[in-house]
């Protein structure tokens, strides 16, 4: 069965780990371009402004800072794919398996009255109800494997569960904190084995060397929850097939 929530998670995930990459490899090709060249040299063949330029990005002109500010947007833009898929994922299987949408939510006569049609009021209640369900990771995932017999973070190695769980913590201080951990995330990650890295991490967390591969490490365990969920929309006799 076709999924286009599935294939555009999988898009954006890949959109964004190219885009990680390539702004990286620029930078660094450019630093070892000039430090090879040498800035003399190309100032005899260049112009005096394009000269300075060349200087310019030598001399930091993307501090540290900057570049971890960028990975620190990547991560970000990383997590919050996800995000939108949990709830894409939910009001695709919703409108492709009505018999599964099931809510006991009550609604107000302020929140209906505008509504000009059963439709927008049905779309209404879908969106709520997914963003609702999408909320507690761990919860998320239960409600899949109990409707549909999906097994989002099912894996043979480390916790799959745990891991996209604590790159949630670390987006969650990233744009609320500043990158400042709580002292009960700070005692899980540095305890956070996946694929034999173990990490070596401050109060402060975000350091670059540190970041990037966390970074890598998080498109990796979303891979494998689309991997999860693709395995499971390639096999026959679904729950609710017949709706």
């Amino acid at each position: 069965m076709k999924l286009k929530s599935l294939e555009n998670f999988d898009e954006s995930i890949n959109k964004t780990l190219n885009l990680y990459r390539l702004v990286n490899q620029n930078i660094n090709f450019t630093k070892g371009f000039i430090e090879y060249f040498g800035i003399e040299k190309l100032s005899a063949q260049e112009d005096r402004k394009r000269a300075e330029g060349y200087k310019n990005i030598l001399n930091m002109e993307i501090p540290n800072e900057n570049l971890e500010y960028f990975s620190e947007i990547s991560f970000v833009a990383m997590f919050s794919n996800f995000e939108l898929f949990q709830v894409d994922l939910l009001k695709e299987l919703w409108t492709k398996y009505s018999k599964s949408f099931d809510t006991n939510t009550g609604y107000t006569y302020n929140e209906i009255k505008d509504f000009t049609s059963i439709k927008k009021f049905r779309d209404y209640i879908i969106d709520k109800e997914a963003n609702s369900k999408s909320i507690n990771i761990a919860d998320w995932g239960k409600y899949l494997e109990n409707t549909f017999k999906i097994t989002p973070f099912e894996t043979k190695r480390g916790n799959l569960l745990d891991g996209i769980i604590h790159m949630g913590q670390i987006r969650d201080a990233l744009m609320h904190s500043g990158g400042k951990v709580s002292s009960i995330l700070l005692s899980k990650l540095k305890k956070y084995n996946y694929e034999g890295e173990k990490y070596n991490i401050g109060d402060q967390f975000l350091k670059k060397w540190t970041y990037d591969k966390i970074f890598i490490i998080q498109a990796g365990l979303l891979k494998e929850v689309h991997n999860n969920i693709q395995k499971w929309a390639s096999v026959k006799n679904k729950p609710y097939e017949s709706s």
